[in-house]
């Protein structure tokens, strides 16, 4: 459950930080733009929206670093959400995210130090803001486990298109006095946003892209998973089985014949058995149905049946695993039946018939 909670934080503070670096980045095109009122929307609501949107987004992205380093799953080192190019988990994706944290934080900085460092230099280290949010983008594309829904897709979507249609805004105001200049940037932005559709459906969409960004190291998970494996079985031809034989009557009359026995053989193992069916006059059972299961003995798998038949002392079904969806059929011929227990001969060989539920 921790590990959930923790993943769960690690995904909604990125998404969070994302969004809130987007909104800083179009606040400080709207000051540009100089899309305000004096009496409604005067400058200073852009420029204070500015600042505290990217002051938010630096403390969700604190909380998406921290929360990811505690996350007992993938078991983050310290350096590996500090240090770019360091995390056994997708390192290179992993490693713009981190980047575009020190330039938000470089970017803030500038922003403080806006009296010492002059109006031009202040201006060109803003510019920064672009890389903060490309570096962002690809960091979620790439690296992002909810990359491939519909909803993070829209948001990416959303967030390049606003991001791209201010800038295409501002660029205009600014170049109103030369269209070919005007053109050359429109169609710089525009093929930079076909670029990053088309790696983002041949990359992060791809079918193999976990493989790929992970340079191979599968999960990056860094704790020891039980994988089972399935087990080669030899058919079982005449084993015997020996058990325990019970019996519990329901007021309506219905019977339940519960047969618990141990298979002899290298791979043995337990049978269940149980029989439904009307008890008759003569005191015989009238089987109508049933089901059965044999766990083999030193393995993690076992083979179920919901629906048995019986005729002639014979109990018939097709057991199926829900490991490694192998079937088998089974025959299991009564030979015994003395008081409480019971003798029978199993035999078991591979099936193709499917599964009657």
């Amino acid at each position: 459950m921790t590990s959930t909670v923790t993943w769960d934080i690690v995904r909604a503070s990125g998404f969070v930080a994302y969004a809130l670096v987007t909104l800083s980045v179009a606040f400080g095109l709207f000051m540009s733009l100089k899309v305000q009122s004096k009496r409604r929307w005067p400058r200073l609501i852009n420029y204070e929206l500015h600042q505290y949107t990217l002051l938010l987004a630096a403390f969700f992205t604190v909380v998406h670093g921290v929360s990811a380093w505690i996350d007992p799953f993938m078991r983050f080192h310290w350096y590996e959400v500090l240090v770019p190019f360091m995390s056994h988990y997708r390192p290179v994706w992993i490693a713009w995210g981190i980047i575009a944290f020190y330039l938000g934080l470089l970017l803030g900085l500038s922003t403080w130090l806006r009296p010492r460092l002059g109006y031009r230099t202040w201006r060109i280290l803003h510019y920064l803001s672009y890389a903060v949010f490309i570096l962002a983008t690809i960091h979620g594309l790439g690296t992002g486990s909810d990359t491939k829904t519909a909803w993070a897709l829209a948001v990416y979507g959303a967030s390049a298109g606003l991001v791209a249609l201010l800038t295409l805004w501002r660029l205009a105001a600014a170049l109103r006095t030369r269209p070919g200049v005007q053109a050359l940037v429109a169609g710089t932005i525009l093929l930079t946003l076909a670029a990053g559709l088309g790696w983002t459906l041949k990359g992060p969409l791809a079918p193999d892209w976990s493989r790929v960004a992970n340079n191979g190291h599968g999960s990056g998970a860094r704790i020891k998973l039980v994988v089972v494996r399935p087990q080669t079985l030899l058919p079982l031809d005449g084993v015997s089985v020996s058990g325990a034989l019970t019996t519990a009557e329901d007021a309506n009359g219905q019977v339940a014949v519960n047969l618990q026995g141990r298979v002899a053989g290298a791979h043995g193992g337990l049978l269940l058995v149980q029989l439904k069916g009307q008890l008759t006059l003569g005191g015989n059972v009238l089987v109508e149905g049933g089901r059965a299961a044999w766990e083999p003995n030193h393995s993690a798998n076992y083979w179920l049946a919901r629906r048995v038949t019986y005729t002639n002392d014979t109990v018939r079904a097709t057991l199926s695993s829900p490991l490694t969806h192998q079937k088998l059929s089974m025959i299991l011929t009564l030979n015994t039946v003395n008081g409480s227990n019971f003798g029978a001969v199993l035999t078991l060989k591979p099936s193709r018939a499917s599964v009657t539920a």
